[in-house]
């Protein structure tokens, strides 16, 4: 005899019976209906179910692991699959390092087409292995992956972007790495100030910038540096400040070094305009940089001129 349904209260019959009535109601709607609001309810649901789901998933894997499709293979063709899958990584390999290498000839070549002096110029890429953040008894360093035996010389000018001074080579340039000076504690450099997009003349050729206000940029102690302009002519923030001292390498020159965040009056010098000039890149954010500098004389009967 099948066994029929009984309850222990009025309210269980009702809520039985609604629960059968709403079913079929629900089975009668269009399904475009029931689209959205049921997959939450189920969600809601599935979410009180989902720790046991985990624990039944772990015991089905232990009792009943999935087998190895290679196991049924025999071992030399097991060994010829291993090495197979051993070159498509060396081939992986491979390819990453070329388009790196391609990239890195791509970046010198820019960098020396964009110098003053174009080949002229030497070009050595280097990475920044290392850093040191700034603190209140040191202005921070970059460690490079470049040293003597790739031609670093002390002076050299890292810059990143083709066209950002990151820093400058220090001193006591070691044979498998150098030190650069972050740009933030770089001072005391020549500076010229040009607008961030000036037009071009007829022929292409970018405006001279020696008409343009010029100044001697200060180290603030706050990763920046102000300067005192007394020139005549147009100064506003969002202009460049570009390399224009001929203590730097020729090849330097125009590079951009900061741009202005202020021009203010002098209460006690009415007739200068104090610029403050904020740097253009995180020296300590750049992942590598091209050390530039100009070739000798010597270096280019030596190697032909070539950067």
């Amino acid at each position: 005899m099948p066994r029929t349904k009984t309850f222990h209260t009025p309210l269980e019959q009702r809520l039985w019976w609604g629960t059968i009535v709403a079913a079929l109601i629900l089975s009668f709607l269009p399904t475009r209906w029931l689209l959205g609001w049921t997959s939450e309810v189920a969600g809601v649901v599935n979410s009180v179910l989902v720790p046991f789901q985990h624990v039944a998933s772990g015991v089905r894997t232990w009792l009943r692991p999935m087998p190895d499709p290679d196991a049924a293979l025999p071992a030399d063709m097991q060994a010829m699959r291993a090495q197979l899958d051993q070159a498509r990584t060396y081939y992986k390999r491979l390819e990453l390092e070329r388009a790196a290498l391609e990239e890195r000839l791509a970046i010198l070549e820019r960098t020396v087409a964009r110098s003053p002096i174009g080949e002229r110029s030497r070009a050595v890429y280097a990475t920044v292995v290392a850093t040191q953040a700034p603190s209140s008894r040191s202005a921070g360093a970059l460690i490079t992956n470049a040293g003597s035996r790739n031609g670093v010389t002390p002076g050299m000018v890292a810059v990143w972007d083709d066209t950002t001074v990151a820093g400058r080579v220090a001193e006591n340039v070691g044979r498998l790495g150098a030190v650069l000076v972050p740009v933030t504690a770089l001072s005391g450099v020549q500076v010229r100030f040009v607008p961030p997009d000036g037009p071009a003349r007829a022929d292409g050729v970018a405006p001279t910038t020696i008409d343009k206000p010029s100044g001697i940029l200060a180290n603030d102690g706050h990763q920046g540096w102000t300067t005192d302009v007394t020139q005549p002519g147009e100064i506003a923030p969002g202009w460049i400040a570009v390399i224009d001292d001929e203590r730097w390498p020729m090849s330097a020159r125009a590079l951009k070094i900061g741009v202005v965040d202020h021009v203010g009056p002098r209460d006690d010098a009415p007739l200068h305009r104090r610029v403050i000039v904020k740097p253009l890149v995180d020296p300590f954010r750049v992942p590598h940089v091209v050390l530039l500098d100009d070739v000798t004389d010597a270096a280019a009967s030596g190697n032909g001129g070539a950067p």
